[in-house]
């Protein structure tokens, strides 16, 4: 077996445990079969050991599930968009709401993301109508899909930093202070962020009160 069979063998067993870890299916004899082939290519990880050297009548159901967890983490599995198309969902939410905070901006509008399934990683990166993209860059990683408020966060921040380095435009602007805000994530929730006085928060990123307008 070569690198790039092991490689697609791996993530096989992943995406199999990944999927039966969210619709709560008992994962024990995945977790086994994927710790004993890790095993066998000197990955002895904790997890890989535990599972190897354990009766799987002995292991509980929860304890099963943890142990195939810590191995997606051990082989850094990814589960892309195909397998987890929350993300998508959430992502396209953020989107929406950076777009009313954009909604001032004249000359961008209708922006939408294309979702990319790649060797390195999967990637949603926005795009202008036309398709002709605006992220210029790697783009916003899948994982920040898994939760609403990194969602909003990552793609606030690529919106943000695109449209700085393509049309020079400060966006938004504190409407105190009349400085360029930054998105942060805090209590749980997104939010644009004035650094002047001290710093503040200005608004939750979807609901700035005002909009910069070139």
């Amino acid at each position: 077996m070569d690198t790039e069979e092991f490689q697609r063998t791996m993530d096989d067993l992943g995406g199999k445990i990944y999927v039966a870890l969210q619709e709560r299916r008992p994962v024990a004899s995945l977790a086994l079969e994927l710790a004993c082939f890790l095993f066998d290519w000197g990955r002895g990880t904790p997890a890989v050991r535990q599972l190897i050297e354990t009766r799987p009548a002995d292991l509980s159901g929860p304890q099963s599930a943890g142990l195939a967890a810590e191995l997606l983490q051990d082989i850094n599995f990814d589960p892309g968009f195909k397998l987890a198309p929350h993300r998508i969902d959430n992502l396209k939410m953020a989107l929406q709401g950076v777009q009313a905070d954009l909604s001032g901006v004249r000359f961008i509008d209708g922006l939408h993301l294309r979702f990319d399934e790649e060797e390195y990683g999967a990637r949603a990166r926005v795009a202008l109508p036309g398709q002709s993209l605006l992220s210029s860059g790697n783009g916003v990683p899948a994982a920040a899909g898994d939760d609403p408020a990194d969602s909003l966060l990552a793609v606030a921040e690529e919106v943000q930093d695109e449209i700085a380095d393509r049309f020079w435009l400060v966006w938004p602007e504190c409407p105190m202070h009349k400085l360029g805000v930054h998105p942060v994530k805090a209590e749980s929730s997104a939010w644009w962020h004035c650094r002047a006085d001290g710093g503040h928060f200005v608004a939750r990123i979807g609901s700035m009160p005002h909009a910069h307008t070139p």
